[in-house]
């Protein structure tokens, strides 16, 4: 897959450093935990924060693995329970929404000095694979409370 993601061109504090963007001695930790190097695969899926976010998603879609470790492999067993067409776009949908948020959050930590909770990066996914949903899968019939709820309800009657 041609993907910036799958090819680690986001510009994490690794990637930065690489391509000498970050002055000497700057930083390379994450940004979100503090606890490992900034790299594509930590930043989004390995991180103490991505792995939380990445948890209250699974419960909330009621989808259940084990995480992998690696970007590819986690993209590939999110997409794959979805199990028909219409979810298969939802959920990459959605997959793209945390990953969207996780990026928005580890930039606001950085730029802004602002630091959400779990659960307020969780409702702003919500919210994003909605207004995404309602947009690019045109489910016009569910409303955002019932989204919260239950998103694969919405997206079975429509």
């Amino acid at each position: 897959m041609k993907h910036p993601l799958f090819q680690h061109r986001i510009p994490t504090r690794s990637n930065l450093a690489i391509r000498r963007v970050l002055a000497t001695g700057e930083s390379r930790l994450c940004a979100l935990c503090g606890n490992g190097e900034e790299t594509t695969n930590h930043l989004l899926v390995q991180c103490e924060f991505a792995s939380v976010i990445w948890r209250k998603v699974l419960d909330w879609m009621g989808i259940n693995f084990i995480t992998p470790h690696n970007l590819v492999s986690h993209f590939a067993c999110w997409s794959s329970s979805s199990g028909s067409r219409r979810l298969f776009k939802a959920f990459c949908l959605i997959w793209h929404a945390v990953i969207w948020s996780i990026w928005k959050e580890r930039n606001a930590r950085i730029f802004n000095h602002n630091l959400k909770r779990f659960d307020e990066v969780v409702d702003d996914i919500k919210a994003l694979s909605w207004v995404w949903a309602l947009s690019r899968l045109r489910i016009s019939s569910c409303l955002f409370y019932e989204w919260t709820w239950n998103p694969r309800e919405c997206l079975m009657r429509s």
